[in-house]
């Protein structure tokens, strides 16, 4: 349900898929919260829940980037952004003083500063400009 409409390209079709994602722990706000806190506790949940989150965002957004999701830059910046989108998304379902579309808006701009910074750092992994990412 979070796969975005693969006619969609670049920044829009990140949107589409932040959103599906922040919908759909608005829908599940405690099976996500026990999720990201009570998987901690238990090693093997815990290492098949990263291993398949990984395989999702990291494949997904290294695929429409056209990165190599090995390089270590690529890897440390998309799983940092993997961290902030968890911990905002945390911290939005406390209160939700913030709208859908200004928390989306939100995580979309920190993604775009996470590819700016892999690309500092490894001017090689060349990740497309956001705006031609396909992510």
């Amino acid at each position: 349900r979070t796969e975005p409409d693969p006619n969609l390209r670049g920044r829009e079709r990140l949107r589409a898929g932040l959103r599906a994602y922040v919908d759909w722990v608005a829908e599940h706000p405690r099976g996500f919260r026990s999720l990201m806190n009570q998987a901690s506790g238990f090693r093997e949940v815990r290492e098949r829940l990263e291993r398949q989150r990984w395989e999702g965002i990291g494949g997904r957004l290294s695929k429409g980037l056209g990165v190599d999701p090995e390089r270590p830059a690529v890897r440390v910046g998309l799983r940092a952004w993997q961290g902030y989108v968890e911990s905002a998304t945390l911290a939005w379902l406390d209160n939700r003083e913030l709208d859908r579309d200004a928390l989306v808006q939100m995580l979309l701009s920190a993604f775009v500063g996470v590819v700016g910074a892999i690309a500092a750092v490894d001017p090689e992994a060349a990740p497309n400009p956001p705006d031609r990412a396909t992510a």
